[in-house]
């Protein structure tokens, strides 16, 4: 009897998660509809130009869906998903609402990479995508805070890239940021 009950909670949860996600998977299936194929491929191959796809109307539904529960959506990222683009596309979220959104959207998606859910290379296109005014440049500007110096250690074991991780940890990264800012070469959105 127990274990009958425990099945159909199994049951009900999994079925709630699936009827949880059918928006997202519809706005995802729209976005791969909507946009052009071979911008949805710059897209995935971290091309130039291919922040343009984040631009688009079917896309900015994608991301707010996305946005209003980005834990869970990068947690099951792998049952919403059915090919590296659409990975991708749930993964751009994370860059269209600025640092109070994108840090700790970073940090998940790194977290997810160490528990397995998210590949190295998907956490390398996020931060190489990641370049919105602002954004990368939050790690410089923000070198002490203990949220940003504990992303930095955690890249470190994703990727093992120690030099280029520490060096943003560095006392003069913030100084060097201070001085384009003050040039006016960079901008950092408050």
């Amino acid at each position: 009897m127990k274990r009958n009950v425990l099945a159909i909670f199994a049951v009900c949860a999994a079925c709630s998660a699936m009827a949880e996600f059918e928006s997202l998977r519809a706005a995802v299936d729209t976005a791969t509809t909507n946009l052009n194929q071979k911008t949805l491929r710059v897209f995935t191959e971290g091309e130039i130009g291919g922040q343009s796809v984040c631009r688009h109307p079917s896309y900015q539904v994608l991301a707010r869906i996305v946005s209003n529960d980005w834990q869970n959506v990068i947690e099951h990222i792998g049952n919403i998903a059915t090919n590296q683009t659409e990975r991708y596309l749930l993964l751009a979220a994370g860059f269209q609402y600025g640092w109070d959104f994108h840090l700790p959207f970073f940090n998940k998606v790194v977290d997810e990479c160490l528990a397995g859910n998210i590949s190295s290379n998907e956490v390398a296109w996020f931060e190489a995508y990641s370049t919105k005014p602002g954004l990368v440049d939050q790690l410089y500007y923000r070198n002490t805070d203990p949220a940003v110096t504990n992303l930095l250690h955690k890249l470190i074991q994703v990727d093992g890239d120690t030099n280029r991780w520490m060096s943003i940890m560095a006392p003069d990264a913030q100084e060097k940021v201070q001085e384009y800012i003050d040039a006016g070469i960079l901008y950092i959105p408050e």
